[in-house]
């Protein structure tokens, strides 16, 4: 089982960071605002107005001066334009009085209002441009590209993150490992690789609930769900390895050895994992990072077996451990029937078919000895008086099997037997 540490954590102070943040950017449209007004500004006072003649004086533009504002061609009142005849004016046709015609005057017409430039418009009130006086192309666009990157920001800046650390089976980080998060729908919400801290970071598009998929090299993949909530919210993953280790335990003859203790060692002589063989002799060990390791068993009445096995990135190896032929060790004193010790004495082992397996002397002591006997029926003979035999069953270590010798008419030879089963 794949595990899987996911920590949710909100920042306080990555909060108050966020919502200072927030208020320098509108400070900062504020201030961009207030330039494009100032340099709007600039730019009307900057222009000629069409409207008003070369050389006119200072302050014709603005209504309320001593000048007059009246359009090029309008004659002040009660007289006519330059060169048009009286009682007429450019434009339009007034009446004149025909004396004794007894005609009525005509009434008086106002004069035409001044005209108004684009700079007046601005200086009063600060009116918007009329539809006349589109805005320049380049200034609008970059008001709107300015605009629509700051609105950018302040929403990055509200979007939730997450983040976190994508490791091994054995703690290391993994480097290049990917990433995908999906929604409860089955949609993409963002992907990601790891660095080569092992660590990942994703700008989710809301909070609420998630899947984060994850695969790393030489790494079984692996999914799991996270609530995105506040700011932040970490993450953390385990990938388990792809290789393994598995076999039997058995004895010489094939049969399984059930408990035997199955160490598993790498290169630098630590100790990986440490299991026991099951009731089949079965064992297994994944989650192994790549490379050489050293299987040791173990088990009672055995001699421990060792090997070397190399274990893939992928896939799983398989390593077979059969113990050696258990031998064991007979050793005793060869003793004249009185219980003195006898030396240089010849002894034999014979097997059940009457085979000599092995052959010695005793020592100065009467001592003697046998190693590396198999499990089994044996008989222990010694000569140099008269041939005593005796039948022993070996099926453990046997410390003291005496022997006793002597001559016709000395007492009844004895055998004893004491076995002691070695661990």
């Amino acid at each position: 089982m794949h595990t899987m540490a996911v920590h949710l954590t909100t920042g306080w102070p990555l909060l108050a960071a966020a919502a200072a943040l927030a208020v320098v950017v509108a400070l900062v449209v504020l201030i961009l605002i207030a330039v494009r007004r100032a340099r709007r500004r600039a730019e009307a006072a900057a222009s000629p107005d069409p409207a008003t003649p070369a050389g006119a004086p200072a302050g014709a533009d603005q209504l309320g001066g001593s000048a007059d504002t009246r359009s090029p061609g309008t004659a002040p009142r009660g007289q006519s334009p330059v060169g048009a005849p009286r009682g007429q004016s450019l434009g339009r046709e007034v009446p004149t009085r025909t004396p004794g015609a007894g005609a009525q005057p005509a009434p008086r017409t106002a004069p035409d209002p001044p005209a108004i430039g684009p700079a007046d418009r601005l200086a009063i009130g600060d009116a918007a441009p009329a539809a006349d006086e589109p805005v320049p192309v380049t200034e609008r666009r970059w008001s709107e590209i300015d605009m629509r990157e700051l609105a950018a920001a302040s929403r990055q800046l509200a979007r939730p993150v997450l983040r976190g650390v994508v490791t091994g089976g054995s703690g290391e980080p993994l480097a290049d490992a990917v990433l995908t998060v999906i929604n409860v729908a089955g949609g993409q919400a963002g992907n990601a690789r790891t660095g080569a801290d092992g660590g990942y970071q994703l700008t989710m598009p809301a909070e609420g609930g998630y899947v984060v998929i994850a695969r790393g090299l030489n790494h079984e993949p692996h999914a799991a769900t996270v609530e995105v909530h506040g700011v932040l919210t970490t993450c953390d993953i385990r990938l388990a390895s792809s290789a393994g280790l598995t076999g039997t335990v058995a004895d010489p003859d094939g049969s399984p050895v059930a408990g035997a203790t199955v160490i598993l060692t790498n290169t630098s002589g630590a100790v990986v994992s440490a299991l026991r063989s099951n009731a089949h002799g079965g064992y297994g060990v994944t989650d192994l990072t790549p490379g050489l390791y050293t299987v040791t068993a173990t088990a009672p009445e055995r001699e421990p077996m060792a090997l070397l096995v190399d274990v893939p990135p992928t896939g799983i190896a398989r390593q077979d451990v059969t113990f050696a032929p258990r031998t064991l060790t007979l050793a005793g004193t060869t003793r004249h029937s009185d219980g003195r010790p006898l030396a240089d004495i010849r002894v034999s082992v014979v097997d059940s078919s009457g085979t000599e397996v092995a052959t010695t002397y005793s020592d100065a002591a009467g001592r003697y000895e046998f190693a590396g006997l198999r499990p089994g029926h044996y008989t222990v003979a010694a000569s140099g008086y008269p041939l005593v035999s005796t039948p022993l069953d070996a099926i453990g270590r046997v410390e003291d099997h005496d022997i006793r010798l002597g001559y016709a008419g000395s007492p009844a030879t004895t055998a004893t037997v004491d076995e002691e089963y070695a661990q």
